[in-house]
């Protein structure tokens, strides 16, 4: 295999695809932001922020997918009508430096699509005055970058053996199979949930409801799970604990994360939630016996793309998102989440609420929205 050969195909691919309407897409995506940007603050009602924020993530990736899988998936079979390369370069070609120069070459263009589409986003929301998480963002978009160069190797391989319409259906199958994949969604979504939440655009809506209510139904989500796993898992509710006022979505949110990973960490024993009250703080503590954490490690769990290496960890995978994204969750409710933890008996990491809700005059009859401008 030559890699000279190799960078010659990757760099015709390249200067073939970028003007085969390629513009026109990155035109296209400019005038949706500039309508959206322009069109819904006045029909949002004040979620004009964050549907534009949305919006655009949206807009690049599935805009990035139509590109890589009808340009992929007809690359080679365009290349094998035309010869445009034997021009170039002197035969033979192996299969192998074709298709590898060719995903060069329009993985080259998606990178520049990505690039360009990214500086026209954070154009138009720094002009519309939208806070944002620049690190965030950009984490996210090299994310999109690394799924659209793997899609387009799908797209290709596809476009080898079959038709162009058959390799089109398979490789869009396979997009949407990694769309709802819950690992895929999980990341994607707790990126997009961190962006708003750094960039104060992120809302909760309080309501009043039953502590039993909200921990039986966190409860009842994971307890096949445990069962699995042969674990005893006990719900341990105070006697002096009836109703909080809260965001019923984004609690149930962090103690589905909490319970997961202590059942995820757990081999033997058991996993309980215990929820307890004082004058001042309502604390739903998820406690297991499971491995436990070194105190050098405990900070680390609260910071992006952080975990324990160990041989539970490399068993269960996550995004290493969910614990700093609770964490912030439970600080936009006034509160905090905290971990004690002693090596080899197990974990304890408590969800703080104050029993006051933050901004107290601001409720309606049934809801409560907080939006940190």
């Amino acid at each position: 295999m030559n890699l000279a050969r190799i960078w010659v195909i990757a760099t015709n691919g390249f200067r073939e695809v970028i003007r085969d309407r390629i513009l026109y897409v990155i035109a296209f995506f400019a005038i949706l932001l500039v309508f959206a940007v322009r069109l819904l603050p006045e029909i949002s009602v004040g979620a004009d922020a964050k549907i534009i924020l949305d919006l655009g993530l949206a807009a690049m990736s599935l805009l990035g997918a139509v590109v890589a899988i009808f340009v992929g998936t007809g690359l080679i079979n365009k290349e094998i009508e035309k010869r445009t390369v034997l021009v170039l370069i002197p035969k033979p070609i192996s299969r192998a430096e074709l298709i590898i120069g060719k995903h060069l070459g329009l993985s080259g263009v998606l990178g520049s699509m990505v690039v360009i589409m990214t500086v026209i986003y954070f154009a138009l929301i720094s002009w519309s005055k939208i806070k944002f998480s620049v690190v965030s963002l950009l984490v996210s978009q090299l994310y999109l970058f690394l799924e659209l160069a793997l899609l387009t190797a799908i797209a290709i391989v596809f476009g080898v053996f079959t038709s162009s319409i058959l390799a089109t259906l398979l490789s869009f199958g396979v997009y949407l199979m990694g769309h709802v994949s819950s690992d895929l969604l999980a990341l994607v979504n707790d990126f997009l949930d961190l962006s708003k939440i750094e960039a104060q655009k992120e809302e909760i809506f309080l309501e009043t409801i039953a502590v039993e209510d909200i921990c039986l139904s966190a409860i009842s989500m994971i307890e096949s799970k445990a069962k699995e796993q042969g674990l005893d898992l006990i719900v341990d509710i105070g006697s002096n604990v009836d109703f909080c006022t809260v965001d019923q979505r984004r609690i149930k949110q962090i103690l589905l994360n909490l319970l997961s990973n202590a059942i995820k960490f757990t081999e033997k024993g058991s996993v309980t939630l215990k929820v307890k009250s004082n004058l001042e703080l309502l604390s739903f503590c998820v406690i297991d016996t499971g491995i436990g954490i070194k105190k050098d490690d405990q900070e680390k769990l609260f910071q992006a793309f952080q975990q324990i290496q160990n041989h539970l960890s490399r068993k269960h995978k996550g995004t290493g998102l969910g614990l700093i994204l609770s964490r912030k969750l439970a600080q936009l409710h006034g509160g905090d989440l905290t971990l004690t933890s002693e090596i080899g008996k197990g974990s304890c990491f408590t969800l703080h609420l104050p029993i006051k809700p933050k901004n107290k005059n601001q409720e309606t009859e049934n809801t409560q929205t907080i939006n940190y401008d």
